[in-house]
């Protein structure tokens, strides 16, 4: 019997968002997986593992980490240069094989677990639209309708990996910039409220982040609002700016006709990484445990202002190695950053700053721009 037409797009929707749930959900478990392997311990977090972690440890995960996923990158790319969700959106998925976005969004999984700078979030994105877009032609969607099932799906895989539906529907609708249709506002809603109830036996229902409840709505923080805009603008466009160039050195060639290249390159950036951490454990991974010192003022300032240079220039390097990566929380950490060192600096100034506050409204100030998506933020 066949499928009537119109219920089409509400079964990709539905088994889409299954998917992606499936899909965020078991990468965040895999994450969690390789950083217990990659430092021998099962801690609450990232930053308490790398802590309890000898010296030689802390250098060895993010190298061998490196080498491993540069090997697995290398393998790839001699079949051709990796799908982005872009391209899955533009290409006629039948002809984009389903295994190597799936394998590259486990490397990329893979290497933040390991410890390398760049943010998760681009691993489930990746794909869940490579099965959105499997779905769609499965189902023989037109073009428009499919593109948008794959959107959402991308959208989706955010969902499933953070616990953040409305972030995952305004990714979605970003990636199809049809901004004024209810439908795909609906669509891409369904299928990440689907992948975000998929994904909580996998990742539990608590939030990202645990923020100060006590926060007070004054004078300076009002005065930060206004003075972070052009703060986190340079930061921002400093950081996007850094990886754009990064991304292009990677896909320049200066690398590309080394023999191995993405092997030893990825674990000259682990290494490096490594060394760093032995005095900057909050560098490796993507920033989420930096983010979370931040809300806590658990960290001398004086380490969030090195972090502030060090973290941009540590997922630049990974990006110019030839990694795979987001820039999402990396963005959002070193915004966060920004904010607990303007708050050192009103309170050196006689103001009453909260660092929590400081490094919210920076944070989503930074990745604002850095993601070109103030929505998003």
């Amino acid at each position: 019997m066949k499928t009537p037409d119109r219920l089409r797009p509400w079964i990709a929707i539905a088994v889409g968002g299954i998917l992606a749930g499936v899909i965020g959900g078991s990468m965040v478990r895999l994450l969690d997986w390789v950083q217990v392997l990659a430092y021998g311990l099962n801690a609450a977090s990232l930053l308490l593992e790398i802590e309890q972690a000898s010296s030689l440890r802390r250098v060895l995960a993010p190298t061998l980490g490196g080498l491993l996923v540069g090997l697995g990158w290398w393998a790839l790319s001699r079949r051709g240069d990796m799908p982005s969700v872009d391209d899955l959106r533009a290409t006629t998925p039948a002809r984009t094989p389903l295994w190597r976005p799936m394998a590259d969004g486990l490397l990329q999984t893979a290497l933040v677990g390991a410890g390398a700078s760049l943010g998760r979030e681009g691993a489930p994105r990746l794909a869940a639209a490579a099965v959105g877009a499997r779905l769609a032609t499965r189902l023989g969607l037109e073009a428009a309708q499919a593109r948008t099932i794959v959107a959402g799906a991308a959208g989706a895989g955010l969902t499933a990996a953070y616990n953040v539906p409305l972030a995952g529907v305004i990714f979605g609708v970003g990636l199809t910039r049809r901004w004024r249709e209810p439908g795909v506002w609906t669509q891409c809603l369904a299928i990440s409220l689907i992948a975000t109830v998929v994904a909580w036996p996998l990742i539990g229902t608590q939030p990202t982040y645990v923020y100060p409840v006590n926060v007070s709505l004054d004078i300076t923080t009002l005065g930060w609002a206004v003075a972070a805009i052009p703060c986190c603008a340079l930061v921002g466009i400093g950081f996007r700016s850094l990886s754009v160039r990064a991304r292009s050195f990677a896909a320049g060639g200066r690398l590309r006709s080394l023999p191995l290249w993405p092997v030893w390159a990825i674990g000259v950036a682990g290494a490096l990484t490594g060394v760093a951490s032995v005095w900057l454990p909050m560098l490796p991974g993507n920033g989420k445990d930096m983010m979370q010192a931040a809300f806590d003022a658990s960290a001398p300032t004086q380490v969030f202002a090195i972090l502030l240079i060090a973290k941009p220039l540590a997922t630049a390097f990974y990006l110019a190695c030839g990694a795979r990566g987001g820039l999402l929380t990396p963005s959002l950490s070193t915004g966060a950053a920004l904010g607990v060192v303007a708050a050192w600096a009103a309170s050196g100034a006689g103001l009453d700053a909260d660092p929590a506050v400081f490094a919210l409204l920076a944070s989503a100030g930074t990745l604002a721009v850095t993601q070109q998506s103030p929505m998003l933020a």
